[in-house]
C-alpha cells in the first residue's frame, strides 16, 4: 500500500472498530439495566431498538452528506457524536436518558458505513486489502467492545464505564481531522466512465434524480434482496442484543469474582468471524 492507501485505512480502521464497539456493547450494558431500573425487556427492548433502527435509516442521508461534505468530515463528525452520545449515556437519569443517548448514537453512528465505504472506493488503491482490513477492524471492535465493557464494569458503575468508553471515539475525532490523504486519489484507477469526481458527486447528491433511480430499483428484483436482508438483519439484532441476558443462567462457570460468564462467552463467540475477514479480503 502506498502512504496514502495507509493514511485512509488507518483512518477506517480506527471508525469501523470504534463503531461496533459501541454497537455491541450495549447488550452488555442491557445485562445491567434490567437489574437496576427493574423494566422489562420489551420495553428496554423498544428503547434500544429505537436507536439500533437510526443505526441503519441514517445510512441513506448518510451518504448523501459524504457525497456532498466529503467522507472526512462525517467520519470527524461520526466520532463526536458517538463519543459524546456515550458521555450522555452515563450523565443522563433513568430509562428515558438511555433511550435519548442511543436515539443520539444510533444517528451519529449511522453516518460511518457509507463514509468509511466511499473514502475506501475513491481513495484506496488496493481495495481488496483495505476492505480486510477494515473488516478485522469491525470484527475486533465486534468482540472486544463486549470484553472491554464487561472487564470495565467489574471495577466501575456503569455510567463511569458508559462516559470512559466514550473519550476514545472524541480523541479519534482530532485524529480524523488531522489525518493526510487525497479522498479520490483512486478515482481515476477504478473509475470505467472517467467521468470526473465532481459530476459524479453532483448528480449522486441531486434528490429527484436519487428518487427517480430509488423507484426504479424498488420495481425489480432488489426490493426481494431487500426485504430479505431487512429479515436477516431483524434476526440478527434480535440475537445479538439479548445474547449476553440469554445466555446467563446457561454457562456455570466458577469463576474468582463475582461477575456473569455469560459476558464473556458472547464477547468470545463474537471473535470468530476476524480471520474470516483477513482471508476473505
Amino acid at each position: 500500500m502506498n502512504p496514502n492507501d495507509r493514511s485512509i485505512v488507518a483512518l477506517v480502521m480506527v471508525a469501523h472498530g470504534l463503531v461496533h464497539t459501541y454497537e455491541l456493547s450495549i447488550p452488555i450494558f442491557m445485562t445491567a439495566w434490567l437489574a437496576e431500573f427493574g423494566v422489562t425487556e420489551a420495553t428496554l427492548g423498544g428503547l434500544v431498538g429505537a436507536g439500533y433502527f437510526l443505526f441503519g435509516a441514517g445510512a441513506l442521508p448518510g451518504g448523501i452528506l459524504a457525497d456532498r461534505f466529503g467522507s472526512r468530515r462525517l467520519i470527524a463528525g461520526c466520532f463526536v457524536g458517538m463519543g459524546g452520545a456515550f458521555v450522555l449515556l452515563g450523565v443522563l437519569p433513568g430509562v428515558w436518558g438511555i433511550g435519548g443517548a442511543l436515539l443520539a448514537w444510533g444517528a451519529a453512528a449511522s453516518v460511518y458505513h457509507p463514509a468509511g465505504l466511499a473514502l475506501i472506493s475513491t481513495g484506496v488503491r488496493q481495495r481488496g486489502r483495505a476492505l480486510a482490513y477494515h473488516g478485522i477492524a469491525g470484527n475486533v471492535g465486534i468482540a472486544g467492545g463486549p470484553l472491554a465493557t464487561a472487564l470495565l464494569l467489574l471495577v466501575f458503575d456503569w455510567p463511569v464505564v458508559a462516559v470512559l468508553l466514550g473519550l476514545p471515539a472524541l480523541a479519534a475525532s482530532a485524529f480524523a481531522l488531522r489525518a493526510s490523504f487525497d479522498e479520490t486519489a483512486a478515482v481515476g484507477l477504478h473509475d470505467a466512465t472517467g467521468e470526473t469526481n465532481t459530476a459524479s458527486v453532483s448528480r449522486a447528491t441531486d434528490l429527484s434524480v436519487l428518487w427517480t433511480r430509488t423507484r426504479h430499483l424498488f420495481a425489480s428484483s432488489f426490493a426481494v434482496v431487500f426485504a430479505l436482508v431487512a429479515l436477516s438483519g431483524l434476526y440478527y439484532r434480535g440475537v445479538l442484543t439479548f445474547l449476553p441476558d440469554l445466555l446467563t443462567p446457561l454457562v456455570t462457570v466458577d469463576l474468582p469474582i463475582d461477575v456473569s460468564a455469560g459476558r464473556y462467552v458472547y464477547a468470545a463467540l463474537l471473535a470468530v468471524g476476524i480471520g474470516g475477514q483477513y482471508v476473505g479480503g
